[in-house]
This record gives structure tokens, C-alpha cells and sequence, in this order.
């Protein structure tokens, strides 16, 4: 059993960037771009692309007056969780048997929900200063009154997620020449996510409706009623899970065989919906060698999967006869005696908003092949080395596919694409471990080739513009359009570790030191977006029989190395403290008391992997204290 509750966090000054200063400071560029998280949108346990953020090294200078100083914690940076978890099994000569269930309910607010025209939300300001674009005045008006730091003031946005995961687990032993062990596993999890708006004080209500009018043709399925309601929105994920590992293994090598299969289910329901309903069925077959000759080892790992996926897309299309029809229907008001007038004409609004939603259905399958060849060898008491070889598939998830709506989290109205291809990797690294008495060391250096990566791009300002001019694309409600494409994409990086252990009478002290560095570019050229930057770690630990200390400093390094559209990151030095005691009470309990501070330098941090950086920078200056207990 876990329970936990974190109120807002603090944040030092300077810390939060308005979308004002920002595009006063960079009009000249065009908004941010792609996407490296391709996993995000199916997940939402941990809902962190809410929390995540990019940064700017250019806005750091400048800014300090804004933000940290109006507000020392950031608002909606609370979360509270409790998670439970009971299993039993039963044990004996010819394996074991169990099952558990593990429950987990967690809420949590959004410290930015980028709505209306958050997404391009300076366009009215940067439009300003160009005359060209006098056609945009009813946009800049929309971007002037519904601002959206005016519009959520005072709201309390929230999400809360629901978990239930039973899991049975297994395996029977057999003796035998032909087989050895099988394991078994199956999980039924139910995952429910809902995402919902409180006003605090009432007064941003009629904003609200105003504001989201603008997203009612882009709601996905079932959205088109020309109005919002600010309900909550829900994603719901159901799935179900086999899985089994046969053990052919002897005595001179190891081997196994492995099946699983997964049906999911997955929607999302709400006036803030972004993808109609998914299901998918994945099967997957496995093939596992390992074997000694001497000093060299060889593994190798072998992988079918077979994927099946459902989905569909609405397109909201406008009907020119639409307004017509409705004229000819003014002509029944001059008659007294039709009651039912009134009733009609609501009928015939939702008849003609269900023809305007065209709903395309669409059935993906994808068969990839992995497999993976690794060899390792002790040089001497000291030294191993080891060389690696992996051609890895990977099937687009839902949301790459199907996704086609208003993703608030990150400010965009996110757009899949349903004839991509599964991404193919050609991956290669040689691995060197150093060890003796007192010190160790390890340097890992790497190199991958994607063919059709798949990654997200932001249209640019011009392209904005260019669907504001047509009548059948609207500004997508002043969010940014982001579209899933493909492009063949290298990534090359290396990372290096090394440390010494210092034996005390009392305990053992450790020093250790590590660095590692990514760097992403299109076969173009150009530069992926939102690449982790290069990061230089320092520790310090301090083990007892009952104490253990650690000091942490992470220097990450300004991020330069920016793709189209992109804006820089400057570093940062982030200090973190831990002291763990334990306490033994009698025989069979122990509680364990843990204090720690984070990032005590109080800096201005920043994920550059983010689309909110600016908006949600990292905690500042914090402190806090963790109880468990083992009984």
C-alpha cells in the first residue's frame, strides 16, 4: 500500500515564460516542431507530456521579472496517488502458481492546457506588426480576448486516472531431455484517464464556451454538435494478455522459445476527443540462443510480430446547401399553428451535422522481423568487451495512425497517418567494462540507422496562414497543426561512466562520474527536434550498515543543435541530497526514513524534450520526507 500528496511545487523566478514575451521576443520564427516520443500518447499512466517542457536559452535573459516573481509554485503542479497491491501463489517441487491485483488511483493538474490559440497563440501579436495581413483581424481578435493565460486564470484543469491490472503468473518444471520449464503469464488491465476543467470562481465559464467553438469541427467522432459542454474527456484502455516461455535450454547452452498474444481497446470519449476508437491484436513469436565457446559468448535473439489494427477517421465537411435549407425552413415561422416547428429544425441541425461527419474506416496490418547478435569476450581479470548487431521493426502505434484532433496537452492539433510504414533500425554498439578492486569504468559507443522514423511536425507560420486562406481548413481553433511523417534518420552517442569505491571502517565511499551524448539528423541534413542534451553527472554515495548518503549534481548542457523551427535550451545544474536511515523493529519490521532535497541551487530548468518548456519549467528549490515500512 502507497500513498502520497504533493501540493504545487515551487518555482524559482524567471522561471515561467508567457506566451506574450515570447513571441514579442521571437516573432521572427516560426513555432516549435517535431516530436521524439512516439510511446506518449499511448500510455497515460504517468500523463508526463503534461509535465514535460522545451526551453529556450534566448528567454532565459530578460524574463526574470516575469513569472517566478508573480507566482512562487506553479499551479496545477499538485498530484496525489494510492496504489494497493495483494498476491498469493503457491509453491512446490513442480513450479508455482499465483496471481495478484494491483490497484492505482491517481490525480493530478495540468500546469498547462494549451486551448484555442495557445497552440499559435501569438499569431494576433506577431500579425500585428505586418499590415499583409490585415484578412487575419477576426483571428487576432480570438488570440486578444481569449488569451490563454486570461482564460485559464482561476481554473483548476485535472486529470484522474484509474488503474486495475490482475496478473497470473506461472510455471511448470519438467524433467525431461526435451523441455525444461515453461512460464506462463496473463494480465487483464483496465485503465481508465479522465481530463476535466473546474472553475475556481465561475467567471471563465462563458470563455470557455466562446473559446472551444472554434474546435468543433475537428472533435473526432461524434463532436460536430456546434457547441461545448466542458465536460471531462476520457481515455479508456482495455487489454488482454498471454504470454508463455518455453525452456529448451541444455546443460552446454541456453534456449527458449516464446509466444504472446494482446487484444487492446482503447477510446477516447469527450469534447477534448483527438482519435476515434482503436482495437488491435498483436501476436508475437520469439526465438532465444546463448552460448559459451571458451572466452567469447554468443547471444542471439530472434522476433515475429504480426499486428492487426482498427481504426477510423471523421472529417468534418461544410455543405453549401446547409445554409439554404435552413432559410427555407424561416419560411414555417410565419405559421402559428406549428408547434413542432422548433423540434423539427433541431432534427434537421443534427441530421445535417451527421452528414457533414464522413467517417473513413481503416485496416492496418504490419509483419516485422527483429533480431539481434551480440558478442562478448574476457580480454583478461580486468576487461570484457562486447559488440552488438540489431535490425529492429517497429509497427506505428494508434496515435501515429489514427490520431486527428485537438491534443491540449501540448497546444496541437495532432494529425496520424494511416499509410505509414513500420520504422526499421539498423543499430550497432561496442561496449568496453573495466573493473578492478577500487575502480571501475565503462564506455558504451553507439550508432543507428531508421529508415522511415516516424516523428511529428509542426506546420510552419506560413503554412498556418496558407489554411487560414481556404475555407475548408480552419486554424484548427488557433492551435498548431502537427502532422506524423516519415523520414530516414541517423542517430549516433556514446556514454561513459567511471568511478572509485574508498572502503572505510565505518562503510564505503563511492565517486563517480558519467557523461553521455546523443546527437539525431535526417538524411537531409537537418537536425532532429527535441534531442536530449548532453549531460554531465556527479555523485557521491556513502554506504553503512543502516545509513546510506547521496549527492547528485547533473549539468545538463545548453541544447544548440536545434531542427526547423526550433528554439535552443539553455543548461542547467541540477543539485540534488538523500539520507536514507533504517530502523529494525525486532525481528521481522523495519521502517525506513528517507529526506532528501531537490535541485537546492534553485535553477531555472527547462526539458528540452518538451512542447511546454516554457510554460512548465522543472520544480525549483524542494524538500521532503518518505516513510515506508516492511513488516
Amino acid at each position: 500500500y502507497k500513498d502520497s500528496k504533493f501540493d504545487n511545487y515551487d518555482i524559482p523566478p524567471g522561471a515561467i515564460i508567457h506566451s506574450e514575451d515570447e513571441h514579442d521576443e521571437h516573432d521572427d520564427h516560426d513555432e516549435h516542431d517535431d516530436h521524439d516520443d512516439h510511446d506518449d500518447h499511448d500510455d497515460h499512466d504517468d500523463h508526463d507530456d503534461h509535465d514535460d517542457h522545451d526551453d529556450h536559452d534566448e528567454h532565459e535573459e530578460g524574463h526574470d521579472d516575469h513569472g517566478g516573481a508573480e507566482m512562487g509554485t506553479l499551479s496545477n503542479s499538485d498530484a496525489e496517488s494510492e496504489s494497493m497491491r495483494i498476491g498469493i501463489s503457491k509453491t512446490g517441487d513442480w513450479g508455482y502458481v499465483g496471481m495478484s491485483f494491483r490497484s492505482n488511483e491517481n490525480t493530478h493538474g495540468i500546469p498547462y492546457h494549451g486551448e484555442g490559440h495557445e497552440g499559435h497563440g501569438g499569431h494576433g501579436e506577431a500579425h500585428d506588426d505586418h499590415d499583409e495581413h490585415d484578412e487575419h483581424d477576426e483571428h487576432e481578435d480570438d488570440h486578444d480576448d481569449h488569451g490563454a493565460h486570461d482564460e485559464h486564470e482561476g481554473e483548476r484543469v485535472f486529470a484522474m486516472t484509474d488503474s486495475d491490472v490482475i496478473d497470473v503468473r506461472g510455471a511448470f518444471l519438467f524433467d525431461n531431455s526435451l523441455l525444461n520449464r515453461v512460464d506462463f503469464t496473463f494480465r487483464d488491465s483496465d485503465y481508465v484517464l479522465v481530463e476535466g476543467h473546474a472553475e475556481m470562481g465561475g467567471h471563465a465559464e462563458d470563455a470557455h464556451d466562446e473559446d472551444h467553438d472554434d474546435h468543433d469541427e475537428h472533435e473526432g467522432e461524434g463532436h460536430g454538435d456546434g457547441h461545448h459542454d466542458e465536460g471531462p474527456t476520457t481515455f479508456a484502455s482495455e487489454s488482454q494478455e498471454f504470454g508463455a516461455i518455453f525452456d529448451f535450454g541444455t546443460d552446454a547452452f541456453a534456449q527458449k522459445f516464446v509466444l504472446n498474444y494482446l487484444e487492446a481497446d482503447t477510446s477516447i470519449v469527450g469534447h477534448e476527443s483527438f482519435m476515434n476508437p482503436v482495437s488491435s491484436e498483436e501476436t508475437t513469436m520469439g526465438y532465444f540462443f546463448s552460448r559459451e565457446f571458451g572466452s567469447l559468448t554468443l547471444d542471439l535473439g530472434l522476433r515475429h510480430d504480426r499486428l492487426k489494427k482498427n481504426g477510423s477517421l471523421t472529417h468534418m465537411d461544410e455543405h453549401d446547401e446547409h445554409g439554404e435549407d435552413h432559410d427555407d425552413h424561416d419560411d414555417h415561422d410565419d405559421h402559428d399553428d406549428h408547434d413542432d416547428h422548433d423540434e423539427h429544425e433541431d432534427d434537421h441541425d443534427a441530421d445535417e451535422h451527421e452528414e457533414a461527419a464522413e467517417i473513413d474506416y481503416f485496416d492496418s496490418d504490419f509483419n516485422n522481423t527483429s533480431f539481434a547478435l551480440s558478442l562478448s569476450r574476457q580480454l583478461n581479470e580486468s576487461l570484457d568487451v562486447k559488440l552488438g548487431f540489431a535490425v529492429v521493426e517497429r509497427a506505428p502505434s494508434d496515435v501515429e495512425l489514427f490520431m486527428n484532433g485537438p491534443h491540449l496537452a501540448t497546444g496541437r492539433f495532432e494529425v496520424g497517418n494511416v499509410n505509414m510504414n513500420s520504422e526499421k533500425s539498423n543499430n550497432i554498439d561496442v561496449t568496453l567494462n573495466y573493473e578492478s578492486q577500487n575502480f571501475f569504468a565503462g564506455l558504451t559507443v553507439f550508432k543507428n540507422d531508421v529508415d522511415s522514423y516516424i516523428y511529428l511536425q509542426d506546420e510552419t507560420e506560413e503554412e498556418h496562414e496558407e489554411h487560414e486562406e481556404h475555407e475548408e481548413h480552419d486554424d484548427h481553433g488557433g492551435m498548431i497543426r502537427a502532422d506524423y511523417l516519415q523520414k530516414d534518420a541517423e542517430f549516433e552517442g556514446y556514454e561513459f561512466e567511471m568511478g572509485t569505491n574508498i572502503a572505510l571502517n565505518s562503510g564505503m565511499l563511492s565517486f563517480i562520474y558519467g557523461r553521455d551524448e546523443v546527437r539525431g539528423k535526417f538524411t537531409d541534413g537537418t537536425n532532429i527536434l527535441r534531442m536530449v542534451p548532453t549531460r554531465n553527472m556527479f555523485s557521491v554515495l556513502y554506504s553503512a550498515s543502516d545509513l546510506k548518503l547521496k549527492i547528485s549534481l547533473q549539468d545538463v548542457e545548453k541544447q544548440g543543435h536545434i531542427g526547423l523551427n526550433e528554439m535552443p535550451t539553455g543548461g542547467h545544474q541540477m543539485l540534488d541530497l538523500r539520507v536514507t536511515r533504517s530502523f529494525q523493529l525486532g525481528a521481522n519490521a523495519e521502517i525506513t526514513v528517507s529526506l532528501y532535497g531537490k535541485n537546492l541551487l534553485d535553477e531555472v530548468a527547462r526539458n528540452h524534450s518538451s512542447f511546454v518548456k516554457d510554460q512548465v519549467p522543472l520544480p525549483g528549490k524542494n524538500f521532503g520526507i518518505r516513510l515506508s515500512g516492511k513488516f
